[in-house]
């Protein structure tokens, strides 16, 4: 989520399909390449993570990452809790998944995505008018 060079460490000529659809994704390039205020919003001792930046419009890129390890008999994913308020949006926001480039049900208060172990997730969050 930090605005940085975009690096792959990879041989380009054996990428696979879904490593290529990442690279290649506009919407998550558009937070690489248009996104403002990219910070830390959150990091709990029990390993959730977010970072936020402006999308412009109002809307917010959110980024929400579990990064604790996977533990037998635990739940295989988490939900990572956001007030919506904390990121200026009030009343109902639109929700779009952007590595799957799917529209979610909107959402008011909080927004609380599910996060396996390892994983993370990244959204555009739009006020509704």
């Amino acid at each position: 989520m930090p605005r940085s060079p975009l690096i792959h460490g990879g041989d380009l000529t054996r990428t696979d399909d879904f490593t290529w659809s990442l690279l290649t994704n506009d919407e998550v390039l558009a937070v690489n390449q248009r996104s403002s205020g990219n910070r830390q919003l959150l990091r709990t001792e029990d390993g959730k993570v977010a970072w936020v930046a402006d999308a412009g419009d109002g809307a917010v890129y959110l980024a929400v990452f579990d990064i604790r390890d996977a533990q037998p008999g635990a739940a295989s994913t988490r939900p990572i809790p956001v007030e919506l308020a904390t990121l200026g949006l009030h009343g109902r926001v639109a929700v779009r998944d952007l590595w799957h480039h799917a529209d979610l049900p909107s959402v008011e208060g909080t927004f609380s995505p599910e996060v396996a172990p390892h994983g993370a997730a990244l959204f555009r969050l739009s006020p509704l008018r």
